[in-house]
């Protein structure tokens, strides 16, 4: 990327950006993906609903549930709130409280599932600094 590494006030080095995005698999093939941002709210909804996130599937419900990404202590966080779907918004197979918000680490969300749609949903992660290297250990 073109971004340089900059450094913030308090002199500890500024990590690139990363970039998230939702992503549909039909049949395990990768079809549709949406880029998400960092602070921002998204709702999920049926197909022709206007939601950001439109789902082909007549189990959805206009307004299936809303979603967001968010950073809590530097980990990127998911927060969910199923409003009152009628078919159900399940993160790693279980199902949502309607009406309760749920905040949990991307790290530990292996699938999302809306509705009664076949379609699996996983979140990827990309940019961001690389990864630290694993220290060589010389032989004696």
């Amino acid at each position: 990327s073109s971004l340089a590494r900059g450094r913030s006030m308090d002199g500890e080095a500024a990590s690139e950006e990363v970039s998230y995005a939702l992503v549909e698999y039909v049949g395990g093939i990768k079809a549709k993906k949406w880029t998400l941002e960092t602070g921002q709210t998204y709702t999920v909804g049926r197909a022709g609903s206007g939601a950001d996130v439109q789902v082909d599937h007549p189990s959805l419900s206009r307004r299936q549930c809303s979603l967001a990404l968010t950073l809590k202590d530097s980990v990127p966080v998911l927060v969910m709130l199923d409003a009152g779907s009628t078919n159900g918004t399940f993160v790693n197979n279980s199902r949502l409280e309607k009406g309760v918000g749920r905040t949990q680490p991307l790290s530990e969300v292996r699938h999302l599932r809306f509705g009664e749609c076949e379609h699996g949903y996983r979140f990827i992660a990309s940019g961001g600094p690389p990864a630290p290297k694993e220290p060589t250990r010389r032989r004696s």
